[in-house]
């Protein structure tokens, strides 16, 4: 019998994970969908070629998980109700996928940890980049000593698409938690992720800083493109995008409005239990051939660096020069993270594994997010440890 699946908030990302789920489809069925446009939902799945006629549609959470059998729930809503939902399902004790981040707030954070440890049933948190082919091995390596001591991680991600963060939902940062949880949270992860084996390499504190100097501006909250006196000058606007630079913007949003909200770019140093600390950049005005979504990792005998968007994974021997490359370009969905993510949550289901990113790796994160952010309020170190 095929596990029976609902779905909390039915939005682009978690239609692309379930598509993610395909072969897998005899043993998982959709059997039932919770949100607050159910009409909408039920459009959105026909066009996506997700669609069946046995569907359940509900208007909300709470309804759909009394009235369904369930065997496990994933949830896709926007950030500031991840927690709320999350708590929602683990009390059910059913097995959970969950976006990230898992939480926006310190209340939140708090709410969902104390939940975590009262859950009965497994929970996987969409962390694309640490399940990706590329990250495994470059973990792999890591753990295998060849880097020899490690002395420092650096990290960028220059956002080629950064646009989607000013001209869509996602200029509100009080849905998203701002830049730090909805865009760090993956990096961040991801780092952790390559040493959590090592010894001494808990994150204790973090300094971080974030500036805001190209996408602000005096233009009036919600105004759109099409409505702007500027739209045939504007650099960022809908029309000089697709007229003179043949690029489709992802929403008509103005960039420079008074609630454009997030930054531009941020940058934070993490120390390590042990000492040894890594440094993180993003940066959302970069476009094109600047676009770069890279770690490395330095050794005592070898430095490890990889970049997501190339594919390409180097090992430089620092003593005797030689390069090492691996590609792993032919992967797709954050770079063969969707469907390794989407393996893992079927063993678990099937098989009882541990998934590769836990509920555990998701409040890391996110605690790590929430002290840079604080830290850039702050404009001091900031601990990285739990508030009551």
């Amino acid at each position: 019998m095929a596990f029976r699946i609902g779905i909390i908030g039915c939005g682009r990302r978690i239609t692309t994970v379930w598509k993610t789920t395909a072969p897998w489809r005899e043993e998982m069925y959709l059997q039932a969908v919770a949100d607050p446009d159910p009409a909408y939902s039920e459009e959105w799945l026909r066009s996506k070629d997700v669609w069946h006629d046995d569907i359940h549609f509900y208007g909300t959470a709470e309804e759909m998980l009394e009235k369904e059998e369930l065997d496990a729930v994933l949830i896709g809503t926007r950030c500031k109700d991840h927690t709320r939902y999350a708590v929602m399902v683990m009390e059910k004790g059913l097995p959970l996928f969950l976006e990230k981040p898992v939480s926006i707030t310190n209340e939140e954070l708090n709410e969902l940890r104390a939940a975590a440890e009262k859950r009965t049933a497994p929970v996987m948190v969409s962390f694309p980049l640490r399940a990706a082919n590329i990250a495994r091995e470059a973990r792999a390596i890591i753990e295998s000593g060849m880097l020899g001591e490690i002395t420092q991680i650096q990290c960028a991600n220059n956002v080629a698409y950064g646009r989607v963060y000013y001209k869509r939902w996602y200029r509100d940062d009080s849905i998203t938690g701002g830049l730090w949880l909805q865009k760090a949270t993956h990096d961040l992860d991801c780092i952790f992720y390559l040493v959590e084996g090592l010894p001494g390499f808990k994150p204790v504190e973090v300094c971080a800083m974030e500036s805001k100097t190209v996408f602000k501006g005096d233009h009036p909250a919600g105004l759109r493109c099409g409505e702007c006196p500027e739209k045939h000058t504007c650099p960022e606007s809908t029309w000089v995008l697709k007229h003179q630079f043949g690029e489709n913007a992802p929403d008509d949003g103005c960039s420079f409005a008074v609630d454009t909200g997030n930054q531009d770019a941020g940058s934070a140093l993490i120390r390590f239990e042990n000492g040894v600390h890594a440094a993180y950049s993003q940066n959302f005005v970069a476009r094109k051939s600047a676009a770069k979504r890279m770690i490395r990792v330095i050794g005592f005998k070898a430095t490890l660096e990889f970049d997501f968007h190339d594919g390409d994974l180097k090992i430089i021997h620092h003593q005797r020069g030689e390069v090492e490359v691996h590609n792993f370009s032919a992967c797709s969905g954050h770079y063969g993270g969707d469907f390794n993510l989407m393996d893992d949550f079927y063993r678990m289901l099937t098989e009882g594994i541990e998934p590769c990113a836990g509920i555990d790796a998701g409040l890391t994160s996110a605690l790590a997010c929430l002290r840079a952010r604080e830290s850039c309020e702050q404009k001091q170190f900031v601990g990285i440890r739990y508030r009551e």
